[in-house]
């Protein structure tokens, strides 16, 4: 089980490193604007968290909201939820992570526009940039992440089955 405990870490640690890598970008080139390279990670690596952060400036206007008020709480609740072996706060930090992602994919598709983007997706014509692999891994790691806590959850509730069974 603590296998399965360290496994629901991964979604919340993959979440904060690439949300941080991401404002870091922004904060680089802010300060360097005729950096080409900064440029580059900002718009092809990082450029969906650039629109979940433009989805999101609608409602509130602060510099990091991402890192601070997402991901950094995420990550909090996870790690406390770990040492403390509390498993709902590590669960629902995990399952919260993936579901933050989920949301990024969204604004992305939403900025990239979505009769296209559906287009794109049913005849295979989707490019394999930078953005979209970062996507894709951390879609992945939250997804293994969050199944984790559930088959933890599964693993709990057939041996309190099997304990009420035997009683």
């Amino acid at each position: 089980m603590v296998g399965l405990a360290k496994l629901q870490l991964v979604g919340p640690i993959a979440l904060v490193l690439a949300i941080a890598a991401a404002e870091g970008a922004a904060y680089g080139l802010s300060s360097m604007p005729s950096s080409p390279t900064l440029w580059y990670l900002n718009l092809k690596w990082f450029g969906m968290f650039q629109s979940s952060h433009y989805a999101l400036s609608r409602y509130v206007q602060m510099a990091y909201f991402q890192l601070f008020f997402v991901a950094v709480p995420l990550l909090a609740g996870a790690c406390i939820g770990f040492c403390f072996q509390v498993r709902l706060l590590l669960a629902l930090a995990s399952n919260l992570s993936l579901l933050y992602l989920v949301f990024v994919f969204w604004s992305w598709l939403r900025v990239a526009g979505l009769p296209q983007a559906a287009l794109m997706i049913q005849h295979g014509a989707i490019s394999t940039g930078p953005d979209k692999c970062m996507l894709v891994v951390l879609l992945g790691l939250s997804l293994s992440s969050s199944l984790g806590s559930h088959v933890i959850y599964l693993q709990l509730s057939r041996t309190e089955a099997a304990r009420a069974s035997v009683q």
